[in-house]
């Protein structure tokens, strides 16, 4: 069984709690990348997912304590758990999601059955970033995930960046044009110094999609091929 083969019933286990599901979310602040997140309401919940059960994957769900208000580790099933370790995750409120699969259901796949082993605890946050980082192409990633494609910081600034010049702002009453400092305005960035590291990022990674001009000493940016277009 591999971690992708966790995700699916996972994901559904958390929609059918009311749930609304996001993969692939990265946090700065945790230092680490979470598996899946549930938000339901004002409760945010984390859950990692892991063929086997480890100190090491112990202290990557630690990691999410501050930042979630529930926190769990998703497994296969196993009769045979370590008891130290499950002892460990109750003493820290980490609940345990166990998989158990079944054959012969289903013609084209396997059959898991979600069985909670240890509840999490109720766990409170110290921030909302969690929920504020989501953005809509969380939900479409395969969860489980262990190479690229998956979003991080940059890829949700360049994607707000690549909103507002593929705005209706931009595209009709700036001609598609915008300058580096009329982006920073509109679109929040995480670098210290916004205007030059932006520009010089721009300029060097999205060429594919953004193009430049100089119009009086000034630089000009815009989406070559804006994914949307306004009828005027």
């Amino acid at each position: 069984m591999k971690e992708t083969d966790l995700f699916l019933p996972v994901k559904e286990w958390l929609e059918g709690n009311g749930y609304e599901v996001y993969t692939e979310v990265e946090s700065r602040k945790a230092g680490g990348r979470a598996d899946i997140v549930g938000v339901s309401g004002p409760a945010v919940s984390v859950v990692e997912l892991k063929k086997t059960l480890s100190l090491e994957l112990i202290e990557q769900a630690l990691r999410w304590k501050p930042y979630a208000n529930y926190i769990y580790i998703a497994l296969p099933y196993s009769k045979n758990r370590k008891v130290f370790g499950s002892k460990v995750l109750e003493f820290a409120g980490i609940g345990i999601l166990q998989l158990k699969e079944y054959s012969g259901i289903f013609e084209d796949r396997p059959f898991f059955d979600v069985l909670p082993s240890l509840r999490a605890k109720f766990n409170r946050r110290i921030d909302d970033h969690i929920r504020q980082s989501l953005v809509p192409r969380h939900k479409e990633l395969p969860g489980g995930h262990a190479g690229g494609g998956y979003v991080t910081p940059y890829s949700s600034m360049m994607e707000r960046v690549r909103d507002y010049l593929e705005s209706y702002t931009v595209q009709v009453t700036k001609g598609g044009w915008a300058t580096i400092q009329e982006i920073i305005d509109n679109v929040d960035t995480y670098y210290a110094v916004p205007k030059a590291s932006l520009a010089n990022a721009l300029l060097h990674y999205e060429m594919d999609w953004c193009e430049v001009k100089i119009e009086n000493r000034k630089r000009h940016f815009r989406s070559k091929e804006p994914r949307r277009s306004f009828d005027i």
